[in-house]
């Protein structure tokens, strides 16, 4: 069980990197990426200079021999730490078959349970399964099932691979995620922040700063 950050801003990976020292890594996409402003290649390469956690970065949809060529760019990139993202398609499936006795790789964009298995009798090593996406499109409940039943199929079969759950946008479905032993989350700052904050801790260490204080008066 393990959290990781799913951002592109290199401050706020850094900060909550060495704020939180239980993040496991960092997870990133193109769309990430074209928000904070930077470019692919650079930003690996600084991130690797920072930190030898896992980082997950996503091989660009295109033909096979296109989406290999781009693999071996980011391995170059990132270095060892890389975990190469592979989107769920027929080539990005014949790509993780090809690469996984090499690399780590995660398929993604996995949004029911026999995506998932397909990918891990292929090797990969994580399926991240978009959990938000997944409940706006089938409806409430439907994210966090999907993750149950491929939780249950891959320890049934005795799969290595690990679910990757991602797009989590609510902070109370942390929990079971994380209670599922075989189900790692990747978190925006925002919901990682949010999810360690909670009123009763809030109201608690007010009134530990008033004790504190008359204590000293």
């Amino acid at each position: 069980m393990s959290v990781y950050l799913d951002c592109a801003e290199f401050p706020k990976i850094e900060r909550l990197l060495t704020e939180y020292p239980f993040v496991a890594g960092v997870t990133t996409n193109p769309l990430l990426l074209k928000k904070a402003g930077t470019g692919e290649a650079p930003f690996y390469r600084a991130l690797r200079t920072f930190t030898s956690k896992p980082v997950f970065a996503q091989v660009a949809l295109g033909p096979l021999d296109d989406m290999r060529r781009h693999a071996y760019e980011l391995f170059k990139a990132a270095g060892e730490a890389v975990v190469l993202k592979v989107p769920c398609c027929p080539d990005g499936l014949k790509l993780v078959r090809d690469l996984s006795s090499s690399f780590r790789t995660c398929v993604t964009a996995v949004a029911n349970p026999l995506q998932g298995f397909a990918a891990a009798t292929l090797g990969a090593r994580w399926v991240a399964v978009y959990v938000g996406r997944v409940e706006e499109e089938h409806g409430a409940g439907s994210g966090l099932a999907t993750v149950r039943t491929l939780s249950t199929l891959l320890e049934a079969r005795g799969e290595r691979t690990r679910i990757l759950a991602a797009s989590v946008r609510k902070a109370e479905w942390i929990p079971e995620l994380l209670g599922l032993a075989n189900v790692d989350v990747t978190l925006v700052p925002e919901v990682l922040e949010g999810a360690l904050t909670d009123a009763v801790t809030t109201h608690a260490l007010a009134e530990f700063r008033q004790l504190a204080r008359k204590e000293h008066a």
